[in-house]
C-alpha cells in the first residue's frame, strides 16, 4: 500500500540544530509534495511558530500544532481540528503548579502567557524563538481553555513533576514529555496522532498509509 500523507516533527527531527529546516530535507518535503503526498508538520510549537517554517518553503501545509490541540492550514488558515483544554480542568492544573512552585506556560491561541519571567524563560526563547509574556496573578485565570499548558523543569525534578501531574490529574488530562525537561498538559486523548489522523480522515487516508517521523 502508497504513502498518501507524511508527517513529521520539527524539534529535534525536520529541523537542525540551528533550528532550520535543511535544504536536503527541504527538497525532500517538497519532492514528495510534487507526487501528491500529503505533508503534514507536527509539532508542540505554536501555530506562528510552526506557520514562518512553512512559509519559508512556500507551501500551504496542515500544521499540527500545540501538540494536537489545533491542526490550521500554514496559508490558508483553515482550521481542520481543534479542542483546547476544559477550563475548569486547567485551572485547577494551574492552580496545582501554582502551589507545587512549578513553572507553567499558558498557551491561548497566538499567545503564550507565564506568571513572571525566569531563567526557564529565557531557555524557551532560546529554542523556539518567542517569548512568553509575564502577566502575573492573571495566568491563574484564564477566560477560555488554553490550547495547552506546558510545564518546565530541572532534571533532578522531571520525573517527580511528570508523576504528580499524571496522578493527580488522572483521567482529567493526558501529560507526555515532548522535550528533556518539558511537561505537555493536554485535553484527555489529544496529541499528535489524533490530528494527524483527523487530517488524514478529511482526505479518505487510512492509518495505514500515513508515514509519521520523529525523534
Amino acid at each position: 500500500m502508497s504513502i498518501k500523507l507524511i508527517a513529521t516533527d520539527m524539534d529535534d527531527t525536520l529541523l537542525n540544530n540551528h533550528q532550520k529546516i535543511s535544504p536536503r530535507n527541504a527538497a525532500a518535503i517538497k519532492a514528495a509534495a510534487a507526487q501528491g503526498i500529503k505533508v503534514v508538520f507536527a509539532t508542540g510549537r505554536m501555530f506562528i511558530s510552526a506557520q514562518k517554517y512553512a512559509t519559508e518553503l512556500g507551501m500551504d501545509v496542515p500544521l499540527v500544532t500545540y501538540n494536537g490541540s489545533l491542526v490550521k492550514g500554514s496559508k490558508s488558515n483553515k482550521v481542520y481540528f481543534e479542542r483546547k483544554l476544559n477550563l475548569a480542568t486547567s485551572i485547577d492544573v494551574l492552580k496545582y503548579c501554582r502551589e507545587k512552585g512549578y513553572y507553567v506556560q499558558e498557551y491561548i491561541d497566538n499567545d503564550i502567557f507565564v506568571e513572571k519571567e525566569t531563567p526557564f524563560t529565557d531557555r524557551y526563547e532560546s529554542i523556539v524563538g518567542i517569548r512568553p509574556r509575564a502577566i502575573g496573578e492573571k495566568l491563574y485565570h484564564p477566560a477560555v481553555g488554553p490550547n495547552k499548558l506546558l510545564v518546565l523543569t530541572s532534571s533532578e525534578d522531571f520525573e517527580d513533576s511528570l508523576a504528580n501531574l499524571g496522578k493527580y490529574f488522572n483521567g482529567r488530562v493526558d501529560v507526555t514529555s515532548s522535550k528533556v525537561n518539558f511537561l505537555e498538559i493536554m485535553e484527555p486523548g489529544i496529541n499528535k496522532w489524533t490530528a494527524v489522523k483527523a487530517v488524514g480522515d478529511l482526505y479518505n487516508i487510512k492509518p495505514e498509509e500515513i508515514m509519521c517521523i520523529g525523534d
